[in-house]
């Protein structure tokens, strides 16, 4: 399969320039091409791709009325929007992960020894894992980020899996 990284329309943004930057070095999964925004529509209907896009929802029920940003990975199908595939908000926001040369369990160690609770394996999507090819080699690292996870470790997340990723 092929896995599409949804750009912003901003050709500048700082997230279009990460998301490059880090996919060109890290990603290693399936074959990629970056997709400009205006580009989605055409391309989302391949039921053998995927799509990493970057979603910004908030929760009716969160009181403290904050925006979170979530990189997602939806698989391709009957879809005309980027808004008909982020259905986060009546789901339970969720990210994997896995660090180049760790294994997911070695990950959700490490994390959990910085405080941050996560879990690894397939948890139940078995034909996501399977298809990302990752499955025979552990799943991957889950992170519960609205339900399971303080603010404060969402906070530092990013930090830890730096840190994490260079030992």
């Amino acid at each position: 399969t092929k896995t599409y990284v949804v750009l912003e329309s901003n050709a500048i943004s700082d997230y279009n320039i990460e998301i490059q930057d880090a996919v060109k070095k890290f990603w290693d999964i399936t074959e990629y091409e970056f997709l400009p925004m205006k580009d989605f529509a055409e391309k989302s209907r391949d039921k053998n791709a995927s799509f990493l896009y970057l979603a910004t929802v908030s929760f009716e029920k969160d009181r403290s009325n904050a925006r979170y940003q979530f990189l997602c990975l939806s698989l391709g199908g009957d879809r005309v929007s980027l808004d008909d595939l982020k259905d986060v908000t009546e789901r339970v926001p969720t990210v994997a992960v896995n660090l180049k040369g760790l294994h997911p369990h070695r990950t959700a160690e490490l994390l959990d020894q910085r405080g941050i609770y996560v879990w690894d394996g397939n948890y139940y999507a078995i034909n996501v894992t399977e298809r990302l090819g990752v499955e025979d080699s552990g799943g991957m690292v889950r992170i519960g980020a609205v339900h399971y996870n303080t603010p404060e470790e969402i906070d530092r997340l990013g930090v830890v899996l730096r840190e994490i990723s260079g030992m």
